[in-house]
Order: C-alpha cells, then sequence, then structure tokens
C-alpha cells in the first residue's frame, strides 16, 4: 500500500499555505489517506515531544475529574493547575519550533485577526477591571478570554498528522474515563454513600459527548465500530441523560443531528432515524434506572422535564430565572456599548429577592454569572469583544467545512472530522447555558476543539497544496 514511514527534522521548515512539505509524518502515506500509518510517531519519541504530552495528560486529567484537578485545594491554600500546564506548554512548542517557525505556522494555522482583537479587549477589560476592583473580583471574569490561548497552542502543537490524532484520541480516551468516574460516582450516589470527587455534571455531561460523538460519526460513515465502542457509545448517550442537566441533553441532541447532517448523503437519512432511535431508547433506560433506583436526594430526570412546567417552582422558575438575568444583561450594553463593562464589575442582578453576583459576601450566590457565555461576553467585553468572539468561531468553521464538501476525505478521516465538529458543536451549546469560558474544566476544552479544527485545515491543505486564507 504505501512507502516507508520516515520522520522529517524538526528544523526542516514547512511552509503549509504552499504545501511544500510532507503534511504529516508520513513521507510516502497510502493514497487513501489510510488511518493505520497515522498512527505511528515519526522516529523515536524524545525529549522534543514533551510539549504534546503535557497537553494530553492536562486533558485527561481534567476530562477524569473535572473542577476537583483543575483547582486543587486543601485547607486556605489552592492550586490552580491549568495555567501551569499551558505554560508550559507553551515553552516546549517555542524550543520545538523556534519562534520563527512558530509564527509562521500560526499565521497559516490560525485566523489571527478576531483573535486578536478578542485578545486586545480582555485586556482592556482586565486593566480597567484590576483598576476599580483588584486583582480577587477581576479574576472572576479573566477567564473569558485567558483560556483562549489553548486555540493556538492546540493549532501548533498538533504540527503534524500523528500529534493531531494524539490530541483527538486524548479527548476521545478522556470522555471513556469521564464516563467510569461519572458512572461510579452515579452509583454511588444511589446507594446512599459519600462522593469521593465532587464532579460538575455540565462538564462531565461534556466530556462523555465526545465518547458518543466519535462512536457516531464512525457508524454514520458506516465504518466498523467494534461492539465494545458501541456498548460505550450507548452508554455515554444514558449517563447524559442521568446527568439531569437540560444543557447536557440538548447538547447530545445537537451532537447526532450535527453528525447526521454532516453524514456522507447516501447516509443520511439513516443517522437520523437511528439517531432518534437512541435518543428515546436512553430516555427510556434512563427513566427506568430512576424509577427503580432512585438517588435518595429525589433528582431524577422524571423531576426535571416535570419541572419544566411549574411556572414558580423547580426547573419551571430556574428558566425564567435565566431568561431574566440574559435580559437584563442585555438591556445594559448601552452602558459600554463597544467594550463592555470589564472584568471586576459585579452584575448585582436581583430576582425575587435573591442576590446574584453582588460579590459582597452578602448575597446567597455572591458571584453568579448569567449562564450564558455570548451574553456573558456581550455585557462584559460588548459587541467588539462578542463580534471578534463569533467571527472567529466563523471563520474557523468556514475554513473546516469545505472538506467535507469536497469528498476527498476517505471515509475514516471524514468521520474523525465530523466527531471533532460535533464535539466543538456540544461545548457551544453547553456554553449557551452555561459560564462555560470563566473556568478551565469547560473553557479548556472549547477553545482546544477550535484549535483541532484549525490543525485540521492546514494539514489537509498542505497535503492539496491549495491557498489558505490567512485572515
Amino acid at each position: 500500500m504505501g512507502g516507508p514511514i520516515t520522520r522529517q527534522q524538526d528544523k526542516e521548515e514547512i511552509v503549509i499555505a504552499q504545501g511544500s512539505a510532507s503534511d504529516d509524518r508520513l513521507a510516502g502515506a497510502p493514497a487513501d489517506g489510510c488511518v493505520a500509518g497515522d498512527w505511528r510517531p515519526q522516529a523515536r519519541i524524545g525529549w522534543r515531544d514533551a510539549d504534546i504530552f503535557v497537553l494530553v495528560a492536562l486533558l485527561l486529567l481534567t476530562a477524569t475529574f473535572g473542577r476537583v484537578f483543575s483547582k486543587v485545594g486543601w485547607d486556605d491554600a489552592s492550586l490552580f493547575v491549568t495555567e501551569p500546564a499551558l505554560i508550559a506548554t507553551i515553552a516546549l512548542v517555542f524550543v520545538r519550533l523556534g519562534p520563527g517557525r512558530a509564527w509562521r505556522e500560526l499565521r497559516a494555522r490560525v485566523p489571527l485577526i478576531p483573535l486578536i482583537v478578542f485578545w486586545i479587549v480582555g485586556a482592556i477589560a482586565a486593566s480597567r477591571g484590576l483598576a476599580a476592583f483588584g486583582i480577587s473580583q477581576t479574576t472572576d471574569d479573566i477567564g473569558l478570554v485567558e483560556y483562549s490561548i489553548a486555540l493556538p497552542l492546540v493549532a501548533l502543537v498538533a504540527s503534524d498528522r500523528w500529534r493531531l490524532n494524539v490530541l483527538q484520541l486524548a479527548l476521545v480516551f478522556g470522555g471513556v474515563s469521564a464516563l467510569v468516574v461519572f458512572t461510579t460516582n452515579d452509583f454511588v450516589i444511589r446507594a446512599g454513600a459519600d462522593l469521593i470527587i465532587q464532579l460538575q455534571n455540565p462538564a462531565s455531561g461534556l466530556y462523555i459527548s465526545f465518547v458518543l460523538a466519535w462512536v457516531a460519526a464512525r457508524r454514520a460513515h458506516g465504518l466498523h465500530t467494534p461492539w465494545f465502542q458501541l456498548v460505550a457509545g450507548g452508554a455515554a448517550l444514558i449517563m447524559i441523560v442521568l446527568t439531569d442537566h437540560r444543557s447536557v441533553w440538548l447538547a447530545a441532541i445537537v451532537v447526532l443531528g450535527a453528525i447526521a447532517v454532516l453524514a456522507p448523503r447516501s447516509r443520511r437519512k439513516r443517522s437520523a432515524m437511528y439517531a432518534a432511535v437512541a435518543i428515546v431508547a436512553a430516555a427510556i433506560i434512563a427513566l427506568s434506572i430512576d424509577t427503580v433506583w432512585n438517588p435518595p436526594s429525589g433528582g431524577d430526570v422524571g423531576n426535571e422535564v416535570v419541572g419544566l412546567a411549574e411556572p414558580e417552582t423547580g426547573e419551571g422558575s430556574n428558566v425564567r430565572w435565566r431568561l431574566a438575568y440574559w435580559r437584563e444583561l442585555v438591556s445594559r450594553t448601552p452602558e459600554g456599548p463597544a467594550l463592555g463593562v470589564g472584568f471586576g464589575q459585579p452584575s448585582e442582578f436581583l430576582w425575587r429577592g435573591r442576590q446574584y453576583d453582588f460579590r459582597s459576601d452578602t448575597g446567597t450566590f455572591d458571584v453568579s454569572g448569567p449562564h450564558n457565555v455570548y451574553v456573558h461576553v456581550l455585557y462584559r467585553m460588548g459587541v467588539v469583544g462578542l463580534a471578534a468572539m463569533l467571527a472567529l468561531i466563523g471563520l474557523v468553521l468556514w475554513r473546516t467545512l469545505p472538506l467535507l464538501a469536497q469528498n476527498r476525505l476517505p471515509p475514516s478521516r471524514r468521520s474523525e472530522l465530523v466527531a471533532i465538529l460535533a464535539m466543538f458543536a456540544s461545548a457551544a451549546t453547553i456554553a449557551f447555558f452555561n459560564d462555560a469560558l470563566v473556568n478551565p474544566f469547560l473553557g479548556l476544552f472549547f477553545w482546544t476543539l477550535l484549535g483541532l479544527l484549525c490543525a485540521w485545515t492546514a494539514l489537509e491543505v498542505a497535503k492539496s497544496g491549495q491557498k489558505h486564507p490567512r485572515t
């Protein structure tokens, strides 16, 4: 099939836009893009590969333990793990590539204009917050911008096909690990025992959706899917229902819907039908589990759904609170239409006698954002910040989606790209109903997935020799 697999020297220049060098670690890869060679490293793995292993470890451990790992605390002290790991990865990338090559690859891979605008607005918001409210209150919001560094970082780390595949697998295995931990936690709760790990359900739901996306994408492309992968995908969908979080449920529906839409034309109707059957089956199984073995706390899928019909209590009240919070912050846009109010300033939202985000240690919910990333960015970074963020996402997708329309990818590679797109759709959906970007256990994955899409596009452009837009 293919020739021998060789390793390009790290010092060799790779001009991505011109496709002058190989797009991956495969010199003489099979013409059909066979995955077999893609999983082999260029050569003996050495210290120059340290950047990818630090990043993989960060993703795996965060997906496994969530918020507990992101902020390791004891007594009155806390250790934030994400920031040192990202700084170490940045340093290792520059050691491996050198500043010149890193800048050239960054220009070729990432839509820099909206990203830089987003960073500039974030820097202005942070400086205003530090001057007016101090570092403590400012850091409550700075994550809206801080973890976006993962986008260009991932795009540089995934500099060839082998590295891209390793990062993709890290997300999938992180999802499997999250599935095991969440399932164990769920049974511990139902048994009435004390939890060892406190999980944040929307975050767990996001990680688990990676497994669902990977398995569903393979099935949608007619690829052989071993029984254990099917079991993992089914278990992922059932446990997503058992998270008892509507945003996670919607994210799963979006994942399966996106995969059905992006599947090969001849398989779209079949994929949509299978998705509908899988959702109904998972809901029935989850409801059965709750009926037979309801947790002592009383929270279950049925209560979550029925509560939506109760306007003043239950989940119906929660929906109205979110809508009221969003309307309030959007109505304040004229206070800082271009650049927002900045970081650190309390939202001071009052609803039904409860204080939200007063940051005074007197409110019931002292620091509680609007549970919508896009509204949050608009409020704190203004129209310019939100427009830059949406433009960045739009440009990444605009570069990526034509790869599917051109029908040049073999089914195995195409299914991987569809899976990554579906994973990002899941992250974007959860971000619409949660303060996802201010914390690393959600924000890190939102930006990582965008970075993977940037790397995907760059590698395929290099392989085909097409012109890559540098926006």
